[in-house]
């Protein structure tokens, strides 16, 4: 397998959640409304509508009732793909011409949007943290007004004291 096949890394999944929401919303709408346009839909109303009860159902921040954690959204975002993308191959799903593209670019633009999204929070820096990055006399990310740079020696003024504080 190489590793263009693979699923990005972590760290480059810069998708929020809420997006990936927005978007999951935003797709099965149109998947319906497709379907109201083509001969034999059903498989674009079921996708549709699989993709906005999804939502609906998730924890994340655009869930109404919170019960499906996100892995197990993604999961479902998986599974809905997959029958977008091979649906059109029974005959008893198969939608015309037009569903077959639709159904297709859609099954694309989900599994993109699953491989770009941060599915967890990114983490949050502990009180006191200061960045690997920072320089020299640097304070923490946190520190009140007046603090003093972690590398002073004792009895350092503050960084922002007045001039002649002592």
């Amino acid at each position: 397998m190489s590793s263009s096949s693979r699923s990005l890394p972590r760290r480059h999944r810069r998708l929020p959640l809420v997006v990936h929401q927005v978007l999951d919303y935003l797709v099965g709408v149109i998947l319906v409304s497709v379907s109201l346009h083509v001969g034999h839909g059903g498989l674009l109303v079921g996708a549709g509508a699989a993709l906005i009860v999804v939502g609906l159902v998730s924890r994340g921040p655009l869930g109404a009732l919170r019960l499906v954690p996100p892995r197990a959204h993604a999961a479902a975002d998986l599974l809905v793909a997959a029958g977008l993308a091979l649906g059109p191959l029974a005959p008893a799903l198969r939608p015309d011409l037009t569903g077959i593209v639709t159904a297709e670019v859609a099954a694309a633009a989900v599994l993109r949007v699953w491989s770009l999204t941060r599915y967890r929070p990114r983490p949050q820096a502990p009180a006191g943290a200061v960045p690997l990055d920072a320089p020299a006399g640097a304070v923490p990310l946190d520190a009140p007004a007046g603090a003093v740079p972690l590398d002073a020696p004792a009895g350092a003024v503050p960084l922002d004291a007045p001039a002649g504080a002592v």
